[in-house]
């Protein structure tokens, strides 16, 4: 009797933990905030470095968004598009990326970027909510005015708030600070690009080895070796059709490039 009392006794304070929880997004350590928050500048990406960056997601099963004066019933939310730089992609924690109220959920950024720039991550996602008189109502957000004649009456046709709950993410893709320093590797040939069953990386003004890393547009790395000559030809043909990141380093400096496979 006293094992089951424990039990009980820790899965209410599990519930009590859960609903003190703070509802919303919390991006990871290292992020950046607008005033009112509403933006959020992810940690920076480098060209040609592994990036993993996690966004945590958690509601429970009521909803409270500054500017509706009403609480919306929370019944799931389904990120279907979650826009990255050329190179990256996203997952998630859950199947299908589809969050429930009251389990945390995570959205994970990660690859190998190849261009510069700022990238706006924009997430499109399927929600369900319940209203009091109402029931439930699906929608999509970003939510534009005039997809659901029942929520528009809930609005007062006034979409700002509930669009600012999901705060704009940035993400900044910078070159790697080798590459621009030093420019020894620079000076390289591919060809052919796109390629079949074979590439050569022909270097003009290298003295030392040179190591070669190929990775796919989700960061896995599919090969690697060691070079001391000028003449770097690599076998693709096992390589399936695609765009790849090719990385070229030695222990001064180092470039990044895209290689297309076309058989």
């Amino acid at each position: 009797m006293k094992k089951i009392f424990t039990l009980s006794l820790l899965a209410l304070m599990s519930v009590q933990f859960l609903s003190a929880q703070e509802v919303g997004f919390f991006p990871p350590e290292g992020s950046t905030f607008s005033a009112d928050s509403s933006i959020v500048n992810l940690p920076n990406a480098f060209i040609g470095q592994n990036y993993n960056e996690t966004i945590s997601f958690y509601s429970t099963e009521t909803l409270v968004i500054e500017g509706i004066d009403f609480e919306l019933e929370f019944v799931s939310a389904t990120i279907t598009s979650f826009s990255s730089p050329l190179g990256m992609d996203y997952n998630c924690n859950i199947a299908d990326c589809a969050f429930i109220p009251n389990v945390e959920g995570e959205v994970s950024l990660s690859g190998i970027p190849s261009e510069v720039g700022e990238y706006t991550l924009d997430i499109i996602a399927d929600i369900v909510i319940s209203i009091d008189i109402l029931g439930e109502i699906a929608f999509t957000v970003p939510y534009t005015t005039g997809d659901n004649a029942l929520l528009d009456l809930a609005l007062a046709g006034d979409n700002s708030a509930l669009n600012s709950f999901i705060p704009t993410f940035i993400l900044n893709v910078e070159s790697n600070v080798g590459v621009e320093e030093l420019a020894n590797l620079s000076d390289v040939v591919v060809y052919p690009n796109p390629a079949t069953t074979e590439v050569t990386f022909e270097l003009t003004s290298v003295k030392e080895n040179t190591n070669v890393q190929i990775f796919d547009l989700l960061g896995n790395l599919v090969y690697k070796s060691t070079y001391s000559k000028d003449i770097l030809m690599v076998n693709t043909s096992s390589f399936t059709n695609g765009v790849y990141i090719y990385k070229l380093s030695s222990d001064k400096n180092s470039v990044v490039g895209r290689l297309v496979i076309n058989k």
